[in-house]
């Protein structure tokens, strides 16, 4: 298979792809249409660290798979995900959210082993190529964005979710944002040591009251996951994660990946831009707050567990445990940004986190080598 370029990059390129015959066949089949053929081959669109992404058109296909295509490809035996994914997307979109549209779903994987979802392809550039880019106007409007379309997303009726979900005997477990959390603690006792263990600990201990307020969250929120179009957002793709949740979940996960996870910059750019982002990031929360309440310990307690995620899944990788685990973070937090990852965490529970040293000298060699010894915060 063709190796994964960095996510939201918009780069895409062709490929001779496993997946071209058997899908073709497959969809032969399904629709009972045997001319159906390629207008446009698979070309792999760079992103996805869970999926394996590409873009195609049909020829001689009836409507609506007339259109420019998306394939998303999942891991073996992720079929709830996918189906839990076309269940998600099928809501917002039914509410008039820019989700891409399901036009075809192979959760069992009888066509490649491995299940798949047909998309529209939304129109459309990742947001985080106009970060990138001068002039640095995006940057000024880039927080205006995200804070719109996620309230957009938050004022979403759940009732719709949840129909679906029932209607698709699909477990509700899914749209448990805790599901997350428990993953990422079935890897601690892998990775040994102590510090990430304090910091669960800790975490558990200050756990905020979360009832109450319950919203339509896409758990996987960030730059390279909206896509803008003639200055608008056009697009949220990528709904793996999506949960009924606190409000506070979307923006704590958002501190962390926005703050210090890749969002498709090279690595260059990820040291150049981290103040920026993390402008980027508080200009956002301000105007969230100006338009629907934040609870600050709620908030701040997501963010320490997506920041328990993060560091656990650098640890794993560190140790070459991805296999045996299972699952790990999916976003490579081993860049320029981790020791002020490691800082963030350490100014906030007083736990320096102490990971396994990277399996080979260069950047990131200046992380802190591996040891036990946690630093509490006095008082």
């Amino acid at each position: 298979m063709a190796s994964r370029q960095p996510i939201g990059s918009s780069d895409s390129y062709e490929c001779e792809s496993p997946y071209s015959a058997p899908l073709i066949e497959h969809l032969r089949r399904s629709l009972g249409l045997p001319d159906l053929g390629y207008a446009e081959p698979l070309e792999r669109l760079s992103g996805g660290f869970e999926t394996d992404i590409l873009t195609f058109r049909l020829a001689s296909a009836p409507a609506p798979l007339d259109i420019p295509l998306v394939l998303r490809v999942f891991r073996p035996g992720t079929s709830q995900n996918v189906r839990h994914e076309a269940a998600v997307q099928e809501a917002a979109a039914a509410h008039g959210f820019p989700a891409p549209r399901t036009l075809f779903v192979d959760a069992a994987g009888e066509a490649m082993g491995r299940p798949f979802l047909v998309l529209e392809r939304l129109p459309g550039r990742p947001l985080v190529d106009g970060l990138l880019r001068p002039p640095s106007r995006m940057l000024l409007r880039a927080p205006e964005l995200l804070a719109g379309a996620m309230l957009d997303l938050h004022r979403l009726p759940i009732e719709r979710v949840t129909e679906l979900f029932e209607g698709a005997a699909l477990d509700r477990g899914l749209l448990d944002p805790d599901r997350w959390d428990r993953k990422t603690r079935r890897l601690l006792p892998r990775i040994g040591g102590r510090s990430l263990n304090d910091l669960a600990a800790w975490i558990d201990a200050r756990r905020p009251d979360l009832s109450g307020r319950t919203v339509f969250c896409h758990g996987d929120y960030h730059p390279a996951n909206l896509l803008l179009h003639r200055g608008r957002i056009s697009g949220l793709v990528d709904w793996t994660r999506a949960s009924l949740a606190p409000p506070e979940f979307e923006l704590g996960n958002l501190r962390i990946l926005l703050g210090y996870g890749p969002v498709g910059l090279p690595r260059i750019a990820l040291a150049l831009l981290a103040p920026v982002r993390r402008r980027i990031q508080r200009r956002l929360e301000t105007l969230y707050r100006e338009r629907s309440p934040i609870d600050d310990d709620r908030l701040l307690h997501f963010e320490m567990r997506r920041a328990l995620s993060a560091l656990a899944g650098v640890a794993a990788r560190r140790l070459s445990l991805e296999a045996e685990a299972g699952w790990t973070d999916p976003y490579p937090f081993d860049n320029p940004s981790l020791p002020e990852l490691l800082a963030r965490v350490e100014k906030v529970s007083g736990i320096r986190v102490e990971l396994p040293p990277p399996p080979s000298p260069g950047w990131s060699a200046a992380v802190r080598p591996a040891r036990t010894v946690t630093k509490r915060r006095r008082g």
